[in-house]
């Protein structure tokens, strides 16, 4: 079962098709010799890889909203690589062979509680004008959890709770690029 708490597939991962051109307006790239599972699942999948264009300017804007220019980008070594078709194309070659009826969209986890040998998962999905409606539950053997760790910590409730040493390594991941 797959639950999504957007109404569309990958989380952070979004690309938007504009006038012919992939744009990457989450995660953009990987490195296959950092990220060799990221390379070896795109191999599996099928999905081309190229090399990031390097050479040149580039524009890129910042967190407050200001625009920069730079006049020289910079080389990376080892080499970034992109996805054929954006990096949305990972997340359509995983979700490819997933049953329609297993997937849940705009369904937020907010709960998540050991029993013996299962998880409960409770979660909300969202009605039509984008609100919470009435909590809804299952149980899986595991549960694999694709979010950063502060948010994790910050908008779901473990019970039992988790031990004060995972709560602070939590806290003290970053929430962007390779560090998670």
């Amino acid at each position: 079962r797959l639950l999504e708490a957007r109404e569309r597939l990958g989380g952070r991962v979004y690309t938007e098709h504009h006038e012919g051109a992939d744009c990457d307006l989450g995660a953009a790239w990987f490195w296959p010799q950092i990220n060799p599972r990221v390379k070896a699942l795109a191999e599996q999948l099928g999905l081309g890889i190229f090399p990031q264009y390097q050479r040149g300017g580039m524009i890129f804007q910042s967190p407050t909203g200001f625009i920069h220019r730079q006049a020289h980008s910079w080389a990376q070594n080892p080499q970034p690589m992109r996805f054929r078709g954006g990096t949305q194309a990972l997340i359509r070659g995983l979700t490819a062979t997933l049953d329609g009826q297993r997937i849940s969209l705009a369904s937020r986890v907010a709960h998540l509680r050991l029993d013996a040998d299962r998880v409960v998962v409770k979660y909300h999905p969202l009605d039509e004008a984008g609100q919470p409606a009435e909590e809804k539950s299952l149980s899986a053997r595991r549960v694999v959890l694709a979010l950063p760790p502060r948010l994790l910590q910050k908008q779901i409730q473990f019970e039992p709770a988790l031990p004060a040493a995972t709560l602070a390594q939590m806290q003290q991941t970053d929430t962007w690029m390779a560090a998670h």
